[in-house]
């Protein structure tokens, strides 16, 4: 009988030493009844494998079936739930699913619906959905925030509503995009719904290393340069009703600035324009070159104003009129000045009223004109001034006669 119980009880030892080795070496491998397959341990745990698991734990899915009457789709590979009774939370059931779907996918929800989460993709990471997408790009390009490297660009880039790829960045909604380049640039474009923008297009501001910003698709070396074909560089408008004013390049190369109320373009009224020759027009847009059918070449001016200028100061450099007191200088008689102004109407060696009219003034000329007639005119009184005193001397000398007689 003791003989008996001692092998009962080598029997039982031996089978238990069996069982621990097996168990800590992980060489156990149960049967299953799972449809799927059976699980192994082989130092490692596999779900769904008919192979040994290549990693601590490794579950593989190979049909992918779906949850009978459920709306979440597909069976997940992985799960971790709660049930929530009481809390501050919202009571009840909360799940995050895991599937690998073309990428690792976690999708939200209650048990029996959810959204996606996050998908970890081949190219990058989507985070809710299609709203947010880190990484290379994808195949969705509606309604999305990407942010990515590209390999032909050598930088990266932020879009919104649209991806990279052939060249371009394509999407049927309207796009952003900031991208950088290996140079670093800095490139802001956008784009309307349904088009492409290709390589260097579409570049509304970009920012240089050297600190250059350039708003417009032109490349230029100032701090600041603006480009347009058609729109206003400038505008400034009132909110609500009120004047507005902005500053364009015409079609014809000039810079205006316009002015007015509640317009835009060409309903506003021209102030100012800067023609690319250099001339300065101020309420008007009328530059001649001449006057007086053509007599009167003025096409060297450079600033022309309608209505008038008003200002407290004008300095104007002219020759001027000191040649008058110069010896020699001829000086016309009174008699011949009286003759001219008899005959024509004005003073000899001024221009006439009809010329004036007709030629416009010479503002420097005309003041050293002026002056030379104001120097003649000294002139003349100092001849008067010395004939007056010779007939003083010989009054003087008349009267002394007399008086000795």
């Amino acid at each position: 009988m003791k003989t008996s119980n001692l092998s009962i009880s080598l029997i039982f030892l031996t089978f238990l030493f069996f069982l621990s080795t097996n168990l800590i070496y992980g060489q156990w491998t149960p049967q299953t009844t799972s449809t799927t397959a059976p699980i192994y341990r082989q130092g490692s745990a596999g779900v769904g494998m008919t192979v040994p698991p290549f990693a601590k734990l490794h579950v593989k899915q190979t049909d992918m079936p779906s949850l009978p009457g459920q709306e979440i789709g597909l069976i997940p590979a992985f799960r971790l739930e709660k049930n929530v009774t009481t809390s501050t939370f919202s009571n009840g059931n909360y799940a995050w699913d895991f599937f690998p779907n073309e990428g690792l996918q976690i999708e939200y929800g209650d048990g029996l619906t959810s959204q996606l989460a996050m998908n970890i993709r081949s190219y990058g990471l989507e985070v809710a959905g299609t709203k947010l997408h880190l990484g290379y790009g994808g195949t969705n390009s509606a309604d999305n925030m990407r942010l990515g490297y590209s390999n032909s660009l050598n930088g990266h880039y932020i879009t919104f509503n649209g991806t990279y790829g052939e060249g371009v960045w394509q999407g049927p909604s309207g796009k952003v995009v900031m991208h950088s380049n290996a140079n670093g640039s800095l490139y802001f474009l956008t784009q309307e719904p349904g088009g492409y923008i290709g390589p260097g297009q579409n570049r509304r501001l970009t920012i240089t290393p050297t600190g250059t910003a350039i708003i417009g698709d032109e490349e230029k070396d100032q701090v600041l340069n603006v480009s347009s074909s058609k729109n206003s560089i400038l505008r400034l408008q009132s909110k609500g009703s009120g004047d507005d004013f902005e500053v364009l390049r015409n079609g014809e190369g000039d810079l205006e600035f316009r002015g007015g109320q509640d317009g835009e373009g060409s309903s506003l009224n021209t102030l100012m324009k800067l023609r690319k020759n250099g001339k300065l027009l101020l309420g008007t847009e009328l530059s001649p070159d001449d006057l007086d059918n053509g007599e009167t070449d003025i096409s060297e001016f450079r600033l022309y104003v309608d209505k008038g200028i008003l200002t407290k100061e004008v300095r104007v450099k002219a020759e001027w009129s000191d040649y008058v007191f110069e010896p020699g200088y001829e000086l016309l008689p009174l008699e011949q000045v009286k003759a001219h102004i008899d005959e024509k109407g004005y003073l000899h060696n001024t221009p006439s009223g009809e010329s004036i009219e007709s030629k416009g003034l010479d503002l420097g000329a005309m003041m050293a004109n002026q002056q030379e007639k104001i120097e003649e005119l000294y002139l003349h009184l100092i001849q008067l001034n010395e004939q007056v005193q010779e007939l003083q001397k010989e009054n003087s000398s008349l009267k002394k006669m007399l008086s000795e007689d």
